[in-house]
């Protein structure tokens, strides 16, 4: 945000920055659905100890299926 302001002057960049606290209370993640599924997918599988390959199958299969 600060590099943006730095180098736009952007005057929204400049409010959001004064009080960055409570603004960035107010921003939100937005991921999508199937990508969501493949990160708890590849985690669920790091955690289980399945070897690189098997992660990757099951990541692939939360892709395909969500």
């Amino acid at each position: 945000m600060r590099r943006h302001h730095e180098e736009t002057g952007s005057t929204v960049a400049e409010k959001l920055l004064a009080d960055w606290d409570a603004a960035a209370a107010r921003f939100s993640k937005i991921i999508p659905t199937t990508y969501k599924a493949v990160l708890a997918a590849k985690d669920a599988a790091e955690l289980a100890g399945l070897s690189e390959a098997e992660t990757t199958e099951k990541m692939m299969e939360a892709a395909t299926h969500g």
